[in-house]
């Protein structure tokens, strides 16, 4: 597969930290594979002033689950 960047719409159904919530549009930067419909996990998202919304993390379908993110940011925060 060719590497390159994906706009793709995104539905947040839980935010861990911050306050978005709805449908996103994001980018999606380049790396080894696409993202597909349906596709579902964790994302890390950053906003730019450039493109809106970037992910910024997950940059591979098989990275950590919800629980594992959610467990080392509240370790995170002490």
């Amino acid at each position: 597969l060719p590497r390159v960047a994906q706009r793709v719409r995104i539905e947040v159904e839980r935010c861990l930290r911050g306050a978005l919530a709805g449908e996103l549009e994001v980018i999606r930067p380049d790396a080894d594979y696409v993202l597909l419909p349906g596709h579902r996990g964790p994302f890390f998202l950053g906003q730019t002033a450039a493109s809106g919304y970037q992910v910024l993390g997950r940059l591979g379908p098989d990275t950590y689950g919800l629980e594992e993110v959610e467990a080392a940011i509240l370790a995170a925060r002490g």
